[in-house]
C-alpha cells in the first residue's frame, strides 16, 4: 500500500477535493484514506493526527475555515470545533 504522506504531493493539497465526507472526531477510529484538508463550519480548536501519528492541534480556528493539512483523523480529544468536513 502506497503511503499516503508520500501519495499527497504539496501541491495537491491546494487542488480541488474530489470526495467530502462528514468528520466524526474520533481517538481510534481513522477517516479511510485519510484527507488533503478540512473545512470547519463551527469555530474552535482541531486536533488533527498526521500520518506519522504525531497530533497538532490548531487552536480557536474560526468558522468558515478550510485548513490546508493533511492528515488521518482528528481526535476526540481536545476538539472543541463543529461541523467538519474532510476534504479528500
Amino acid at each position: 500500500m502506497t503511503n499516503l504522506a508520500q501519495q499527497w504531493s504539496s501541491n495537491m493539497v491546494t487542488s480541488p477535493s474530489f470526495n467530502n465526507v462528514t468528520c466524526t472526531p474520533s481517538d481510534t477510529v481513522n477517516i479511510i484514506g485519510g484527507f488533503r484538508s478540512l473545512y470547519v463550519g463551527g469555530g474552535g480548536d482541531v486536533p488533527v493526527v498526521n500520518f506519522d501519528d504525531t497530533v497538532t492541534i490548531f487552536t480557536a480556528v474560526p468558522q468558515g475555515t478550510i485548513l490546508p493539512s493533511t492528515g488521518k483523523r482528528v481526535n476526540l480529544t481536545g476538539v472543541s470545533a463543529s461541523l467538519i468536513i474532510a476534504m479528500r
